[in-house]
């Protein structure tokens, strides 16, 4: 599986970050207004250190403090048990598109999935450009103004029940695209968007760690992905794999 990864997006398998992982592409420093630029770091991530969430009963904190059990506010003023980390790595650094809007600047990378206002779901954040409006937990406009890249120390990546989750005043998704060209996949002539599918294939660890127990503490791999989401990343990727028979199978599978 690691090899046909390496083979689709040219990165190899353990660079990509989070829910699903993500190939890499190159990037500029100065964006265009025909081309966001994008992050060429030797990993993905997906927020940085410095992004702030706001916790039930603490405030605004910063996603390097934020722990797994910690309740964030999702949308619609609602709040969330933080139950697992995609990625959690405290001491790599790594690029970041800075998307600079009206309302507030939100730091993540290429392969992050951010919600767009009047789009049917949830876009690579490579693929937001200046004009474009995002979500704003309190109602109106957060208009892009610019998009820059930054380095920073740190990578994290809170799952949330429904799989989002407001960072830095926006509403934004917890999971990442496998293939940052394209912001859905079409599967014997059915298209699905990246955060539903990702949403769909989490459910176990979701189960596990969620509904039917607190799973309070977290086992990473040398780049701070988790053991679970690992497991589920390869799944995602056999199923973009699969085609004839087994493609059939697994669509009604996903479909369940």
């Amino acid at each position: 599986l690691a090899d046909l990864f390496e083979d689709v997006n040219g990165v190899n398998a353990s660079d990509a970050c989070c829910a699903c992982g993500g190939g890499i592409t190159e990037g500029v420093s100065d964006p265009a207004p025909a081309q966001t630029p994008a992050p060429a770091p030797s990993f993905a991530f997906c927020f940085s250190g410095s992004s702030s969430v706001q916790v039930k009963d603490q405030g605004l904190v910063l996603m390097k403090d934020l722990r797994v059990g910690d309740s964030v506010l999702v949308e619609n003023g609602r709040y969330e048990r933080v139950y697992s980390f995609g990625h959690f790595d405290e001491t790599n650094q790594a690029n970041f598109l800075k998307l600079e809007t009206t309302r507030s600047d939100l730091e993540i990378s290429a392969n992050h999935l951010v919600f767009v206002e009047g789009k049917k779901y949830a876009i690579p954040a490579s693929h937001v450009k200046p004009g474009d409006d995002l979500i704003h937990v309190m109602g109106g406009k957060a208009t892009v103004k610019a998009i820059t890249t930054t380095n920073k120390v740190g990578a994290y990546a809170p799952f949330t029940p429904s799989g989002i989750l407001v960072v830095d005043e926006l509403v934004v998704s917890s999971f990442v695209a496998l293939d940052m060209s394209r912001p859905a996949i079409k599967i014997m002539g059915l298209h699905f968007n990246w955060h539903w599918l990702a949403h769909k294939f989490e459910f176990p660890h979701r189960l596990a760690c969620h509904y039917i127990s607190h799973c309070e503490s977290e086992n990473y791999d040398e780049a701070g992905i988790s053991n679970w989401v690992s497991f589920s990343h390869k799944i995602s990727l056999a199923v973009l794999q699969f085609s004839g028979f087994w493609s059939i199978i697994l669509k009604h599978v996903i479909l369940l």
